[in-house]
């Protein structure tokens, strides 16, 4: 986070400039809200023996990633400013004889190119994905990749399962946190937002996964930590509760990313994908009462 005295100087700065070019703060804005933090770009990831380099483009850019084993495909989607790396403990658990793990780094991620991106990108990616490994078994994505994994199942993805950690339902209440933090108001506010759907291609109400969810048929599971002070839990409930065929596991205790390395919620994304009977969402943890 920023430190206050910085936030400070960053609204006078985008108050002096909204006067005198409102449209450079514009696009200024939209360009840095489209880009994510790089984290540990490029950093070593330790895969398993035998791993194959999946190689997708998507929008001129060819992204990086990984399968492994014979079974059937299950995409998983790392969070924005992550990368494919953090979902290796759950790749890692994936019987390759059952499940086969495949890992891309999301355009402007890890070590794939770019540096800007949208969820609306990221459905372009799992679509591509799909047209490479073919029809998917499951998808196991975090934080805003769930959100991008509602999404692109509501929007006719074929895909069996769906695993969502932490998924962010609307944007619009961290859209209007970005805002305030830039101090951008009034008119200023409404053209930002016209020029960032207008980059995205969609509007920010389209981007909803607590509405979209409703129009996905595929078994989910949904997993929260109760401590995510990032993504409350409160809103992957909303999510699950819009499913037809979804359930609610609040993890107690977890944050954020812990729920990624937490070896019950493993257990339970394992099972879910690989163990549960075609056809049911039962896990051997009861989810919450809704």
């Amino acid at each position: 986070m920023q430190r206050p005295s910085r936030d400070r100087a960053v609204r006078l700065a985008v108050r002096v400039v909204s006067l005198l070019a409102p449209h450079v703060v514009v696009r200024l804005a939209a360009r840095q809200y489209l880009t994510p933090p790089r984290g540990q770009a490029g950093s070593p990831m330790t895969i398993p023996a035998g791993a194959r380099r999946l190689a997708v483009t998507v929008d001129g850019r060819q992204l990086s990633g990984w399968t492994w084993g014979a079974g059937k495909p299950v995409l998983l989607v790392h969070g924005w400013g992550g990368q494919s790396a953090d979902m290796l403990p759950v790749a890692s658990a994936l019987s390759p004889e059952s499940c086969s793990p495949v890992l891309v780094d999301m355009p402007a991620h890890g070590s794939s190119p770019g540096r800007e991106t949208s969820l609306v990108e990221w459905m372009r990616v799992i679509r591509a994905i799909v047209a490479t490994v073919g029809p998917l078994h499951g998808i196991v994505a975090h934080s805003l990749g769930a959100t991008a994994a509602v999404l692109a199942a509501a929007d006719g993805l074929p895909v069996d399962r769906l695993v969502l950690l932490a998924p962010a339902g609307s944007l619009a209440p961290y859209f209007a946190q970005y805002r305030q933090a830039l101090g951008i108001k009034g008119r200023l506010a409404q053209r930002l937002v016209a020029e960032v759907e207008r980059r995205v291609g969609l509007s920010i109400a389209q981007l909803d996964a607590t509405r979209a969810a409703q129009r996905v048929s595929a078994n989910a599971l949904v997993l929260h930590g109760s401590d995510d002070r990032q993504i409350p839990s409160a809103q992957g409930r909303a999510v699950a509760e819009g499913l037809s065929a979804g359930q609610f596991v609040e993890r107690p205790g977890l944050k954020h990313r812990t729920l990624l390395s937490d070896p019950e919620s493993i257990r339970l994304v394992t099972e879910f994908l690989c163990t549960a009977t075609l056809g049911t969402t039962t896990v051997s943890s009861p989810p919450l009462a809704r």
